[in-house]
């Protein structure tokens, strides 16, 4: 299974493993500002959601999983990441830390990737990605 919803298109992609697929268009767009919350730890203050992507494979338990959160945020990468690496820490889940990418886990103990990057005017874009324990 892949859904994948990109939100400043305003587009959602299906792919089932029955051989069902399809796209659909949001005429509107998918609200950016929707509050998401980070595994406890909330989000940076005006960050917004840009893409989700969720795929799984597998069935009856077996199989893998990831989920991929696409968001921009106000701010440098260095900004973002700090705030991020903090809010881990408060919860007790020091992250590692290679320039502006967090690795760690979430409180379920999946793996779990925050990558930061400088983007245009002032804006970081980042993307987190969780995988499951056998993924």
């Amino acid at each position: 299974m892949n859904i994948k919803a990109d939100m400043e298109k305003g587009e959602v992609e299906l792919k089932l493993p029955v051989g069902i697929a399809g796209k659909v268009s949001i005429p509107d767009g998918i609200e950016s500002d929707a509050k998401f919350d980070l595994d406890g730890v909330g989000r940076y203050p005006g960050a917004k959601l840009t893409s989700v992507n969720v795929q799984a494979s597998g069935k009856n338990g077996d199989g893998r999983g990831q989920v991929l959160l696409g968001f921009s945020a106000p701010g440098t990468a260095t900004q973002v990441s700090n705030w991020y690496a903090k809010a881990l820490a408060d919860k007790g889940r020091t992250p590692s830390r290679s320039g502006n990418t967090l690795t760690g886990t979430t409180e379920d103990g999946d793996r779990m990737v925050i990558a930061v990057e400088d983007g245009n005017t002032g804006v970081a874009r980042g993307r987190i990605t969780i995988s499951d324990r056998k993924g």
